[in-house]
Order: C-alpha cells, then sequence, then structure tokens
C-alpha cells in the first residue's frame, strides 16, 4: 500500500515535468497581489507552482502538504509542522499538511 502512494506522488510528479498539477506558467492567469492584501506580518511568497504572488500563511492555518497549502510566514516567524512520521524524510510524511506555529 506505501509503495502504491509513493509510486502516484512520483508519478503525479514525473507527468510533463510539472509539480502536482501545475500548468507552465505562460498558461497561469494570476490574480494581482499586493502585501498589503495580505494579513498584518504576512509576505508575498510564490504558489507551489512557481508561478504566482499568494500571501503566506499565518499562526494555525494549513500548510506544506508538498507546498500546495502554502508557505507559513518567515516575517512573523513561523514554521509548518508537520504531523510526526517514524521517518520525517519520507515521501508520504512530507506530503501531509501541516499547521503553521511559533
Amino acid at each position: 500500500m506505501k509503495i502504491a502512494v509513493v509510486l502516484a506522488v512520483f508519478a503525479m510528479f514525473v507527468q510533463g515535468g510539472q509539480s502536482l498539477g501545475c500548468k507552465p506558467c505562460s498558461e497561469v492567469k494570476c490574480v494581482s497581489v499586493l502585501e498589503s492584501d495580505c494579513y498584518k506580518g504576512a509576505e508575498l511568497v510564490t504558489d507551489h507552482c512557481g508561478c504566482c504572488d499568494v500571501c503566506s500563511k499565518g499562526y494555525d492555518e494549513p500548510c506544506g502538504g508538498l507546498e500546495m497549502m502554502g508557505e507559513c510566514s518567515q516575517h512573523l516567524g513561523l514554521y509548518c509542522q508537520l504531523p510526526r512520521c517514524k521517518n520525517p524524510n519520507d515521501i508520504v510524511c512530507k506530503s501531509q499538511p501541516g499547521i503553521c506555529k511559533l
């Protein structure tokens, strides 16, 4: 079962050379976001596809999940606390979403 999940995640990476469902940036229409649109202390970061600016995540917001859930605000000193796994470097573990914490 675990091997099937790893293979499925790997196949998503390999398909078309793009990350998890990403289109080439030339085909993406980004919504214009300014840092002033974000909550206080958040900064603009690039989305998981590397195409569009988005606001970073705040305290107790979901994050990670192979970056699909977003990045925590470094300006606020936050990090993405991932679920506890036997092997934190395992791709199945890294694909799990976390929560932004201090």
